[in-house]
C-alpha cells in the first residue's frame, strides 16, 4: 500500500492544482509498473519458469499490453503479424494507401516472416516521419546465435529493400530478445564503434541484441525515481498477484501448475496503468 503523508505546504499547494483522484492514478501506476517488473524477472530468470515459460502463448500475450517495457514513446500497432500486414499497417500510419502492398512481402529465402510486436512511434519533426520497433522474443531459455540473427536480419532486409517505402521518412529497430546470447553474436553486438547492443547499424535501420536483463535494469532505473518518492518496494507476493490479476487468462496454465502462484484471496485487484 502507498502511504500518502502530506508534510509541507508544499503538499497542499500540489493538492489545489492537481485533484487527489490523479495523484493517486498516477501513483497506482508507478507501483504497478514496479509490480510488473518484479512478476517479468521471475517468468524469465527463475529457473523453472524459464523453461516453462512459452514466447508465443504467454510472454508474447503480457507484453502486448505491457509494451512500455520497451519506451515510454511507443505505442503498439501490430502483434504477431506478416511482414505484409505490417507494412500495410505501415502505409495507413503514413496516410499513404496507394502504397499499400498488393504482393506478399518475403524475406531473401522466400518465405513469409512473421514479428512480434511491431511498435510505432510519430517523429517529432513532422507528421509523415515515423520511427518503428519490431520486437522479435524468443523463450527466455533459448540462447541466441548467429541463426536467429540471420532471421531478424532477413525480416529487416525485407522491409528496407521494398521499393515502395525507399522514399518514405522512416526508420526501424529491430530488437532480438532472449536471456542470453553465445560468444559469436556477443561481439558482434558489442563493438567498439556502436552502442553496446546495436549489432548492425544503417542509415535506415538497426539490428539490437538485447537480454531480458538488460530491458528490465533500464526499466527499473527509468522507475526509481518514483519507487524512492513512494517509499515503495515490491514483494514477490505483490507482483505475483499484479501478473494473476491483470494477465489471469494468459498464465492460467502457469497457475494450474504450481510455476507461479494465485493471486492471493481477498486481496483486492490492482489499477491498470
Amino acid at each position: 500500500m502507498v502511504k500518502v503523508r502530506l508534510k509541507t505546504s508544499r503538499e497542499h499547494r500540489l493538492l489545489d492544482r492537481t485533484p487527489l483522484s490523479a495523484l493517486v492514478k498516477a501513483s497506482a501506476t508507478a507501483t504497478n509498473r514496479l509490480d510488473f517488473l518484479a512478476s517479468l524477472e521471475h517468468l524469465v530468470f527463475d529457473k523453472e519458469a524459464e523453461q516453462r515459460v512459452k514466447e508465443q502463448r504467454e510472454l508474447h500475450r503480457i507484453l502486448e499490453m505491457e509494451c512500455w517495457v520497451f519506451g515510454e514513446e511507443y505505442g503498439l500497432h501490430a502483434s504477431d503479424r506478416s511482414l505484409d500486414e505490417v507494412l500495410r499497417r505501415h502505409c495507413r500510419l503514413l496516410g499513404r494507401g496507394d502504397l499499400v502492398p498488393a504482393e506478399a512481402v518475403l524475406t531473401e529465402d522466400g518465405r513469409r516472416g512473421r514479428v512480434d510486436l511491431m511498435l510505432s512511434q510519430a517523429a517529432r519533426q513532422g507528421k509523415t516521419e515515423r520511427h518503428h520497433l519490431v520486437v522479435e522474443l524468443k523463450r527466455p531459455s533459448t540462447v541466441l546465435t548467429m541463426t536467429e540473427f540471420g532471421q531478424i536480419n532477413s525480416y529487416a532486409q525485407a522491409v528496407v529493400k521494398a521499393d515502395r517505402f525507399r522514399d518514405t521518412a522512416v526508420t526501424w529497430d529491430f530488437w532480438l530478445v532472449a536471456n542470453g546470447m553465445d560468444e559469436g553474436l556477443r561481439q558482434l553486438a558489442h563493438q567498439h564503434d556502436r552502442m553496446p547492443g546495436c549489432a548492425l547499424s544503417q542509415p535506415r535501420f538497426r539490428i539490437w541484441v538485447k537480454t531480458w536483463g538488460e530491458i528490465i535494469e533500464d526499466c527499473q532505473a527509468r522507475l526509481r525515481f518514483y519507487g524512492e518518492q513512494l517509499e515503495y518496494q515490491s514483494s514477490t507476493e505483490h507482483a505475483m498477484d499484479y501478473l494473476v490479476r491483470n494477465h489471469g487468462d494468459t498464465v492460467a496454465e502457469l497457475v494450474a501448475e504450481g510455476t507461479i502462484p494465485a493471486a492471493r484471496s481477498g486481496d483486492v485487484a490492482d489499477v491498470s496503468p
